[in-house]
């Protein structure tokens, strides 16, 4: 028992020994971790020293640790009697000492460049053209032959390349080759391994038929070295090396080095108020979040499922830092995670307006009935009126640039005759109560339109746009109020004017569609409904569609997912105004046309396409009073149920996925 307390004693007194015996005969203690330093004392074989920090120098006896004693001289670890060949201290000994106060790029002597260059080879840094190393005062070069020079001469970190160095220095002569003058192959065409170059130090004698580097070399890593001088030193790849004396940088990469420090030192601070707003952002985005969900809660008297955890987090933003595209692709999934929230949110106060009790489309529907319950809408991708599986359609001209006061007599008469001698940004969504005409209007569409392209019907909810006060009047209606002529035999008539051709205004909320077909299924439908006349091709006016067989069709056919969220342009104001969609691209951007026009006779009904939809998310249904669900679950007929996937983009088009992040005004 008592040779365990006197062990465990020693055990614990150990750690604070500091001194430690020196094991060699006259062992010289130097100003740096290297026999070239300068002694500043000897040790006795038997004398205690103190350890202050250790660090990596010159390998002696296979060992490259030092120990700085308390004495501030350096002496290498093999004569010191620590009992390991590792550390014993943690803190490892700051670069400095002995080596000069010259300015980056400025006025420098020659033995601070060579001080400098031994800084390296002492500790025999290996060879790497991706690795870094520090210089004695901290500041990170490339561990490679050029970036090794660049350090010894207190060149702009991380170091140039062979092919840039020789701007810092002019070209002189081999006679006139002094200690800290570079020899190598520089210029055009000796980058990577085609180049090479090396700090003189010193002709080895009188002949001059050797000189002696200090170089960063292959597997030898930074050290001395002696080489041959065979008629212009030595040749790499055919290259011959030419001696250079350093002379800095010029006036002009002087004040443009200057200029990027500034740009740099405001994108920092653009960067710390920029990310304070994202905070905040953040931080309303999650109260708007959470106070949906407890309005909806209120209304409903349901108990809801807690709130799915995220994290907002956007990180840094700068644009020019080493991990640029690690910084893009978390700003765009950030933004991608805030557009499902926001759709959430919106969803939830769409519901809270829709909770009251409504008429819903469940009867059939004719297309000349004053208040119609039904709406039907063409769209293909090419459309100009915009459709979102969370937004619902919106128009050309966007959801941001609206005052949303009511359009004037000229944008209805642009609209509706599709004056292609305007281009404009329509407020309108077009619409028709008649699926003859709807179906009519899609055919001759696909038919004259690009192979390519997915053509859907979707039925709108005439009563749940009334309770969101989405405005909606058929086209007679605003042409009789605007006193405009419509009657088939004026001559300054403005045509596609009929009962059954109606518009919404601004907005058509993604709740008030009852759902969606392809067109095929819609024509099969028509024709099941004896609308559609396979034998003429051809759908008759003014018949009615049973909404119930629609919506049970959209139950039964399971719809292929939309073509990945194509990236779509609208109508522009002017050619050189182009605004990117708030959908994220996946595929190509197809042309748009000048404006939202329905080119169509007027036989047919000008319903105005639609864009495709995008991969949808999961959107909660209104809440039935009385039993709990989950606000998450999707239950939507004929919507997506694919939810989207993070992306990972290739970097040739992250930053056009960026870019679509910003909503557009067109």
């Amino acid at each position: 028992m008592r040779f365990s307390i006197l062990a465990l004693s020693a055990a614990l007194v150990a750690p604070l020994v500091s001194a430690y015996p020196i094991s060699g005969d006259s062992v010289n203690c130097r100003s740096g971790p290297a026999t070239s330093y300068k002694v500043i004392k000897t040790y006795k074989k038997g004398h205690d020293v103190k350890i202050t920090c250790q660090t990596v120098g010159e390998t002696i006896k296979g060992g490259n640790l030092w120990d700085k004693t308390s004495d501030g001289c350096y002496v290498t670890d093999y004569y010191v009697k620590t009992g390991t060949t590792g550390r014993v201290v943690k803190k490892d000994c700051k670069p400095g000492g002995g080596t000069g106060n010259s300015p980056v790029n400025g006025k420098i002597t020659r033995k601070e460049i060579i001080a400098r260059a031994r800084y390296w080879t002492d500790r025999h840094i290996p060879y790497s053209m991706t690795g870094y190393y520090p210089d004695p005062k901290g500041t990170k070069y490339r561990t490679d032959c050029s970036g090794f020079v660049a350090m010894a001469l207190h060149a702009t970190a991380p170091g140039y390349s062979t092919i840039d160095l020789g701007r810092l220095g002019k070209q002189i002569a081999w006679k006139d080759l002094k200690p800290g003058d570079f020899v190598g192959t520089l210029g055009p065409g000796t980058g990577g391994a085609n180049g090479h170059v090396t700090l003189f130090l010193s002709w080895t004698d009188k002949t001059k038929k050797a000189y002696n580097t200090l170089e960063c070399r292959g597997s030898g890593g930074c050290e001395p070295y002696k080489r041959k001088f065979n008629v212009g030193g030595y040749r790499t790849e055919g290259a011959v090396a030419t001696p250079a004396r350093f002379v800095g940088e010029s006036q002009d990469e002087k004040e443009a080095r200057k200029i990027n420090s500034e740009r740099v030192k405001r994108l920092d601070e653009i960067t710390k108020t920029l990310h304070l707003a994202l905070k905040k952002n953040d931080a309303l985005v999650s109260a708007i979040n959470f106070g949906t969900h407890r309005l909806l809660q209120a209304t409903d008297d349901t108990l809801y499922s807690a709130l799915p955890k995220r994290s907002l987090a956007s990180g840094p933003s700068r644009p020019d830092t080493d991990v640029e595209d690690a910084v893009t692709r978390t700003r765009y999934l950030s933004a991608i995670n805030l557009q499902r929230i926001l759709a959430e949110s919106l969803t939830r106060i769409n519901q809270v307006i829709l909770q009251s009790e409504t008429h819903s489309a469940e009867t059939p529907q004719g297309p000349a009935v004053q208040e119609p319950t039904v709406f039907y809408r063409y769209c293909n991708e090419l459309s100009h009126t915009s459709y979102d599986v969370d937004l619902g359609f919106f128009p050309a001209r966007g959801l941001l640039d609206h005052n949303f006061i009511g359009p004037t007599k000229d944008e209805f008469r642009v609209h509706v005759s599709n004056d292609k001698s305007v281009i404009f940004k329509s407020p309108y969504i077009s619409l028709t109560t008649d699926p003859g005409r709807a179906l009519n209007f899609g055919k001759y569409k696909a038919m004259h339109a690009p192979s390519n392209l997915n053509h859907e019907v979707h039925l709108v909810d005439a009563a749940k746009l009334r309770k969101m006060k989405i405005d909606i009047e058929s086209t007679t209606g605003i042409a009789d109020r605007y006193g405009i002529v419509r009657k088939r035999t004026e001559v300054d008539r403005v045509p596609y004017i009929t009962s059954s051709y109606w518009l919404a205004t601004f907005w058509i909320p993604a709740e008030c569609i009852i759902g969606k077909l392809s067109l095929a299924e819609f024509e099969s439908l028509c024709e099941s409904q004896r609308i559609f006349n396979r034998s003429t091709n051809n759908a008759t006016i003014g018949m009615t569609l049973s909404v119930d067989a629609f919506k049970a069709k959209c139950v039964r056919s399971r719809p292929s997912p939309p073509p990945g969220g194509v990236h779509q342009e609208f109508a522009e104001e002017s050619e050189d105004e182009a605004s990117p969609s708030i959908i994220p691209p996946n595929l190509a951007t197809p042309k748009p046309k000048p404006a939202d026009h329905d080119d169509l006779e007027e036989k047919s009904s000008p319903t105005s396409p639609a864009k495709a939809s995008v991969p949808g998310r999961p959107t909660p249904q209104p809440a039935r009073r009385g039993k709990r669900r989950d606000v998450n679950k999707d239950n939507k007929s004929g919507e997506n149920q694919t939810s989207p996937q993070d992306p990972a983009l290739a970097d040739s088009t992250l930053e056009k996925s960026v870019k679509t992040l910003l909503i557009s005004d067109t």
